[in-house]
């Protein structure tokens, strides 16, 4: 069970715990949509990818992912 320590979650380990779990592509998407509204990542469908792109798994497909949700929640997307 999460207890708020290191390496429960690569996310809060990236937001709470200043670590650097992803590609930096990816670390700087999650922190703009986490800029928008921390509410976008626990809202969206990001349940146990964010585990698969800390292991260098299914990237470019959490590339979309993110993207997307940026899109559609009116950010630049580069």
């Amino acid at each position: 069970m999460p207890n708020g320590k290191i390496g429960d979650h690569p996310i809060t380990d990236m937001l709470i715990h200043h670590k650097h779990p992803f590609p930096s592509d990816i670390e700087d998407m999650l922190r703009k949509l986490h800029a928008i509204d921390p509410m976008i990542i626990l809202g969206s469908d990001l349940t146990w990818e964010p585990f698969d792109w800390e292991k260098g798994r299914n990237l470019e497909t959490g590339r979309k992912q993110l993207k997307d949700l940026l899109a559609k929640h009116g950010a630049a997307v580069e």
